[in-house]
């Protein structure tokens, strides 16, 4: 038996959605679903990947504002290049300030744009490239570093110009002065008083040379038998063996007798001469040196 129009429509319309081209299907049970899309298969992302050859899904970059919550669009300029302004820098931070870029950069260039610092900063970078700028005017062609000297040098002088210094440091060097011309005086002194010792020393081991005989001629001249003995020479020393009286000629002061000369007794002087005429002393003998 045929269902009337209206019938087959009226059950139909349950089932097919309202362009009635395609069924509706109301899922009571959980089901799996396979969907055919043009997504590729999850993976983990890594770097240096290939161009997709699916369909490519947009996404936007966004940056968060955490003091207004608000999510805000990063921005590039029109060849592409990602835009930062800087807007503040933590106190204590080994930075310059904010930086203000004003104009596009050279290629290949290192500098980050315009700094802009304060005037005390400008006054203390003006202050240092006039320092520079003095240096290097000082400075000559082969590197050495150039001293201008306000006044002449005195000739040998192994100064560089003059030093000033406080009154506390002059006072300290007039006394250091004063100490070294005392020192220099006494120096002088003990100098003076050296050579002196010096040439005594010289005169008394001259001296004690001369009494370290080593020459020796034995005395024949006796009263009463031979005559006047001429030494040939000046000796230094008459030894007397049996005493008695000594006649003798002197060097440069003429005869002169010496008295009751003891027996061994050494008479320590110059002689040329031993004149027998009363000369009874025997066994006597002139030394030298």
């Amino acid at each position: 038996m045929a269902f009337p129009e209206f019938q087959t429509k009226e059950v139909l319309n349950k089932v097919l959605n309202s362009g009635q081209d395609a069924l509706n299907v109301d899922l009571s049970d959980s089901v799996t679903v396979t969907v055919d899309s043009e997504f590729p298969a999850a993976a983990a992302l890594a770097d240096d990947s290939g161009n997709p050859t699916t369909t490519s899904v947009g996404s936007h970059l966004l940056g968060y504002d955490s003091g207004n919550t608000n999510w805000n669009r990063v921005e590039v300029d029109d060849v592409g290049h990602l835009q930062i302004d800087v807007l503040s820098i933590t106190a204590g931070d080994n930075n310059i300030g904010n930086v203000d870029i004003a104009s596009a950069l050279p290629a290949g260039s290192n500098t980050i744009g315009v700094v802009d610092l304060g005037s005390t900063d400008n006054a203390v970078l003006d202050a240092m490239a006039a320092s520079l700028a003095l240096l290097d005017n000082s400075i000559s062609s082969g590197n050495e570093l150039q001293v201008d000297v306000v006044a002449a040098l005195p000739t040998g002088s192994n100064t560089i110009g003059v030093v000033n210094l406080s009154a506390t440091d002059n006072a300290v060097l007039d006394t250091i002065d004063a100490v070294l011309d005392t020192i220099k005086t006494d120096t002088g002194t003990i100098d003076a008083d050296t050579n002196a010792i010096n040439t005594a020393t010289v005169a008394s081991q001259a001296a004690l040379e001369k009494m370290l005989y080593g020459n020796a001629l034995v005395i024949t001249a006796i009263h009463g038998s031979g005559s006047t003995q001429d030494l040939s020479g000046t000796y230094e020393a008459l030894y007397v063996g049996v005493g008695g009286d000594v006649v003798v000629t002197m060097v440069g002061t003429g005869n002169f007798t010496f008295k009751n000369v003891a027996s061994g007794q050494l008479l320590p002087i110059r002689i040329t001469h031993v004149v027998n005429t009363n000369t009874t002393a025997t066994n006597m003998i002139a030394l030298k040196a």
